[in-house]
């Protein structure tokens, strides 16, 4: 993933993101904006961001929807 080069999309098309934090094997690797201070109202919508990371890790052998979240 080209980090930056989705930090330039987000500042150049002016989208309103508060802050992105990407992590590897518990590892923070990249930050975007301000993601401690402040706690914003998003309600649901990381509902939608987990159901896409769960198919995309099913898809890629990661993990198997028939076992417990416990095992990860």
């Amino acid at each position: 993933m080209d980090f930056q080069a989705f930090v330039q999309n987000i500042e150049k098309n002016q989208w309103q993101v508060h802050g992105v934090e990407v992590y590897i094997n518990h590892k923070q690797i990249w930050k975007y904006g301000e993601t401690l201070s402040q706690r914003f109202p998003i309600y649901s919508a990381t509902k939608t961001i987990t159901s896409l990371a769960v198919g995309m890790a099913k898809d890629a052998g990661k993990m198997d929807i028939n076992n417990s979240i416990l095992c990860y």
